[in-house]
């Protein structure tokens, strides 16, 4: 029987899975959408429960040509700094702000302040951002307090995905 791995990439407009051989060839790839909600000039949100939906959908639709047991192992990647804050159980709190929701940029400037950019710079090899999860961590405690207070923990797409199908809150750089 032939093996085969499979890799997701949880991008902003959708999941593109891909069965690749043993030996590396791409075997079928399969890109299942979602939405992203913009409003308010610079917010731009996800919900988790669409990228559940099309990694379902799109795994379904690269394997359904082989047997389970020849998958040897799934990967994941996903975009940036999709600040996903979760409870105790791992559920998702509210929609996803994405890497494009700016709306953290008071946040970003005291920040910014309080710390300076060039030390920013050396404790994380970053610049401030309002696209970065602190500044978004930020913005929760100063504009959803009840959001901040139940936060357990704050994940990236693919550790909310790993989380998801493990039980394990991983996060991998």
């Amino acid at each position: 029987m032939d093996k085969y791995l499979i890799a997701h990439d949880l991008g902003t407009s959708g999941d593109k899975a891909s069965l690749f051989s043993i030996e590396g060839k791409l075997v079928k790839s399969y890109t299942a959408s979602y939405k992203t909600h913009y409003f308010h000039n610079n917010y731009a949100e996800q919900e988790t429960e669409d990228w559940w939906e099309a990694i379902c959908r799109s795994t379904k639709e690269i394997v359904k040509d082989i047997e389970p047991e020849a998958v040897l192992g799934i990967s994941f990647s996903s975009q940036m700094q999709a600040c996903v804050v979760v409870d105790e159980k791992g559920n998702a709190l509210r929609p996803v702000m994405i890497w494009a929701d700016q709306r953290s940029g008071e946040q970003m400037e005291k920040l910014t302040e309080k710390v300076g950019a060039d030390r920013m710079y050396e404790i994380n090899g970053h610049r401030p951002s309002a696209s970065y999860s602190i500044e978004k961590l930020m913005w929760f405690r100063d504009h959803e307090p009840e959001v901040y207070q139940n936060t357990y923990k704050m994940l990236l797409a693919k550790d909310y995905i790993i989380c998801r199908l493990t039980g394990k809150d991983i996060c991998s750089a």
